[in-house]
């Protein structure tokens, strides 16, 4: 049997592709990158911006966050911005939940018994225990989401420039 065949019998296939998106940058043309979700669109070298330095200085019903610099000139500078303070979980990004106490985001602790969610796992490692991104080798690891630059996502990648 051929392997297209085999794949097929198996569940596994790889879906195609709609315009712009992507798996790898082969997938992209005139030098364009393939962006997945958690990639920063980065350009050219930019410095952190400092919006707030504590939670108090912005306001009731908002908080002080941290975020990495797009494109930093020091990569351990951490640009920041008031925020409205998250009320649960669904105000936070995948794989985080809200600290009602504080009102940030944080990373779900696997030791809080936590259950990751899809295309995540609970590791222990140098940054603490918590959830990583899948890797993969590609769509047929039979997954039901996408394999973008070697981990697993709900969406394809898209192929985009990258900033000036």
């Amino acid at each position: 049997m051929n392997l297209l065949l085999l794949s097929l019998l198996a569940g596994c296939f790889e879906t195609p592709l709609d315009e712009g998106a992507c798996r790898t940058e082969a997938d992209c043309t005139d030098g364009m990158r393939c962006f997945d979700a958690d990639d920063p669109f980065y350009g050219d070298c930019q410095d952190a911006v400092r919006d707030c330095e504590d939670d108090p200085s912005c306001g009731d019903g908002n908080v002080c966050e941290e975020y990495p610099t797009e494109s930093p000139c020091n990569p351990d500078d951490l640009s920041s911005s008031c925020v409205l303070a998250c009320q649960d979980d669904d105000d936070c990004d995948e794989g985080q939940r809200c600290n009602l106490s504080t009102g940030h985001c944080v990373t779900w602790l696997c030791t809080d018994g936590y259950t990751c969610p899809i295309h995540f796992t609970c590791t222990d490692g140098a940054e603490g225990t918590g959830c990583v991104r899948d890797a993969c080798e590609g769509d047929e690891d039979c997954g039901d989401g996408w394999c973008v630059n070697g981990n697993y996502f709900a969406d394809a990648g898209f192929c985009s420039y990258s900033p000036p």
